[in-house]
């Protein structure tokens, strides 16, 4: 027997253990570690699977909740099997329930051999005599979404040998139709159903101001491509040598958080320094030999293979704050765009393989006929168009839906989600704005408060209406394509009265 024996003054000066979170990226080399020493032997050699890959979350919820857990060996396998199908996030939910399901069937089911799950009555004593909760729903599809299709597909890439050996390890699929008859399908998709409908009830009245905002981050970036490329001409010229630093002066547009209306949203113009330095491979490397083995470092002197003049390519560093690098900046210093970027510069390589941003496609829209034409159509065929017509203009800016949802009750379609307003109706908004003001004034005086109450209701929502214009107006300012016309102020008559 053996004992180790330390000294008062040693335990003293040693350091605690580190803790590791799963969720911290700057730990991410450690987590690595721990998972390799975590998984079964079987396990680190399991073929085509690369566990160094495996999000570090995931990772985490292993270690805490497998280590002494029967199914450990299928249930990591076939997490492995679907890590290059999933995202991140969806991986981790995946493997949560997965793991939920198999410890409540061993617990309440009487489940003691992995081979029981592929027997039609385990299932069956799962369902029987009650109504599934939706989570319990979610995790049979996403049980079966591991047994029937990403641990089958990942077992057919394999070797014969490799597939006999891994084959035990599958997690048995669930019985066949055994989804259709309990309606679990069909009950989970109206629940999928339902909550993108919600999600998107949210957004649809957003949607033209998040187009605005795209558009003001997309220019954004592109006068930085803009100045970037400027500076790599002059390098390729030979009028600056490299490593360049230099600074970018431009404007960012913020947006104000947690308004209540739309029309409480403004939109902030602030003028923001880039310190930026601009490189190419081979400075890259003779600046930092720290990082790159002699060899590496002789093929950048000999300009050769990785090295060689055709395969060059410049790129951006940035050292100054976060916040004021595009959009993204907070994104890449906290990780969550970027993983292992460095935490001294956030370097943006070969920009113009980043710059192939799409332009906004315009929006082709169905004419409505003139009145004239209208008046010699048919009835039938007059009401129609009537209904459709709104595919194209509408008082405030065009409308998206094809055909009008409320054919009705247009009400200048004030409240509609599938309004697109446009900037160039400002005036109209503003006149119409002056009227409706007036109209809940008239209710107020006749006693018709609830009538007040509606119109003021309009009132806000021509006042979003109004401050998405106003986003509009400033994004084509920005963007140098506003017509001069349109930078002109509306007369002082036309301006709405302030509610």
């Amino acid at each position: 027997m053996m004992v180790n024996v330390t000294t008062p003054d040693v335990v003293k000066d040693q350091a605690p253990p580190k803790r590791l979170t799963f969720n911290n990226p700057t730990q991410r080399e450690e987590h690595i570690r721990a998972f390799r020493r975590f998984l079964p032997t079987l396990l680190q050699d399991a073929p085509d699977i690369d566990w160094d890959r495996l999000p570090s979350p995931v990772m985490g919820y292993l270690i805490s909740h497998l280590a002494d857990h029967p199914d450990l060996i299928p249930i990591t396998f076939a997490v492995g099997c679907a890590l290059h199908a999933m995202k991140e996030s969806s991986l981790y939910t995946s493997c949560r329930c997965v793991t939920s399901l198999v410890q409540r069937l061993r617990l309440r089911y009487g489940v003691s051999q992995l081979e029981q799950l592929g027997t039609r009555d385990i299932w069956d004593q799962f369902v029987a005599g009650r109504t599934l909760a939706p989570g319990e729903a979610d995790m049979l599809m996403i049980y079966n979404t591991f047994a029937s299709m990403h641990v089958p597909a990942h077992l057919e890439g394999l070797k014969v040998r490799d597939r006999l050996v891994w084959q035990p390890y599958a997690l048995p699929p669930l019985p066949t139709g055994f989804l259709e008859k309990y309606g679990i399908f069909k009950h989970t998709r109206a629940g999928q159903i339902q909550r993108r409908k919600e999600q998107s009830d949210v957004l649809t009245p957003l949607f033209p101001l998040l187009v605005e905002i795209a558009q003001l981050r997309k220019q954004e970036a592109e006068r930085l491509i803009k100045a970037f490329r400027h500076q790599r001409e002059r390098a390729l010229a030979g009028e600056i040598g490299l490593p360049y630093h230099f600074q970018y002066t431009d404007s960012r547009f913020t947006v104000s958080r947690d308004v209540p209306t739309i029309s409480s949203i403004d939109v902030v113009k602030q003028e923001v320094t880039l310190s930026l330095t601009l490189w190419d491979r081979m400075s890259w490397v003779k600046a930092h030999p720290e990082r790159y083995a002699s060899r590496t470092q002789q093929r950048s002197r000999q300009q050769v293979e990785a090295y060689a003049p055709e395969r060059n390519v410049y790129f951006l560093q940035y050292t100054g704050k976060t916040e004021h690098l595009l959009w993204c900046g907070d994104l890449l210093a906290n990780w969550r765009l970027c993983k292992g970027a460095s935490s001294e510069a956030i370097q943006a390589e070969n920009p113009d393989a980043q710059s192939q941003l799409s332009s906004f496609q315009k929006r082709s829209y169905l004419q409505v006929p003139p009145l004239h034409t209208l008046d010699q159509m048919d009835e039938a065929l007059r009401r129609v168009f009537e209904q459709w017509g709104l595919i194209g203009p509408t008082v405030l800016g065009y409308c998206s839906a094809g055909l009008c949802v409320r054919p009705d009750n247009r009400a200048l379609c004030l409240g509609c989600p599938f309004l697109v307003p446009h900037y160039s109706n400002l005036r109209n908004a503003l006149a119409w704005r002056k009227l409706l003001m007036l109209q809940a004034k008239l209710h107020d005086e006749h006693g018709h408060h609830i009538d007040a109450q509606q119109a003021r209701q309009m009132i806000q929502y021509l006042d979003d209406t109004i401050a998405i214009m106003r986003v509009q107006i400033e994004t084509r300012i920005d963007g140098g394509y506003l017509p001069f016309a349109d930078t002109l102020p509306p007369p002082a008559d036309e301006e709405g009265d302030e509610a």
